[in-house]
């Protein structure tokens, strides 16, 4: 794949949220883009799946470290992220990694 679709929403002074399904080229390029894109914003939310299930430790710990130095007020790493970089994430961001479940519903 030569390309990737993510969905970047701004919500008023909280920021960016960037919506990607299943990162192929990974959530950095995405990451990386978007400030191209609205410079200056604050990139708020990240819900991805990250493509990271089948990464090695050390790719793991590259893209949760980019992930991290973003700031973000919240992600929500899905499906393909993998059950490793989701608990990194989480033990990286407490309460501001959000481990999504179907059928329930979240706001921001």
């Amino acid at each position: 794949m030569n390309h990737e679709q993510f969905l970047g929403i701004r919500n008023g002074e909280k920021g960016i949220f960037l919506f990607s399904g299943c990162s192929h080229k990974g959530i950095i390029p995405v990451l990386e883009y978007s400030k191209q894109l609205f410079p200056g914003e604050k990139i708020a939310g990240i819900i991805a799946g990250m493509h990271l299930f089948s990464a090695t430790d050390e790719m793991r710990k590259t893209v949760v470290g980019k992930v991290i130095a973003e700031h973000p007020t919240m992600v929500m790493p899905v499906h393909c992220t993998g059950i490793e970089a989701i608990c990194m994430l989480k033990s990286e961001l407490g309460d501001q990694c959000i481990v999504a479940t179907a059928g329930n519903s979240y706001a921001y």
